[in-house]
């Protein structure tokens, strides 16, 4: 959901549905249209970021939460570059030119 007219969020904010601090970025996209393309763990970073200071009483919460979710991923990929053999990574680096 995409919301241009700033009269609008009063009428679509759903604590539910359509949470305030999830709607009122100043480019109108809602934060769900954004995360839900990308896993588990960078969503939820991108989530954290998003509502920063708008939800909680210190953004430092959740920025912290946010760098939590980050540094998960980098644990999951790294662990999953280090179960690849040798030919995978080799396969990876012909195919997208950096070894991911």
């Amino acid at each position: 959901m995409t919301i241009t007219d700033e009269k609008r969020w009063g009428e679509i904010h759903d604590p539910v549905n359509h949470p305030k601090h999830y709607i009122s970025h100043p480019s109108g996209v809602e934060c769900i249209d954004v995360t839900e393309h990308y896993n588990f763990n960078v969503g939820n970073a991108i989530k954290y970021l998003w509502r920063a200071g708008l939800k909680s009483k210190s953004p430092i919460e959740d920025l912290r939460k946010a760098a939590w979710y980050v540094n998960r991923e980098i644990e999951r990929l790294t662990n999953e570059a280090s179960e690849r053999g040798p030919r995978d990574a080799l396969r990876d680096l012909i195919r997208n030119g950096d070894g991911t």
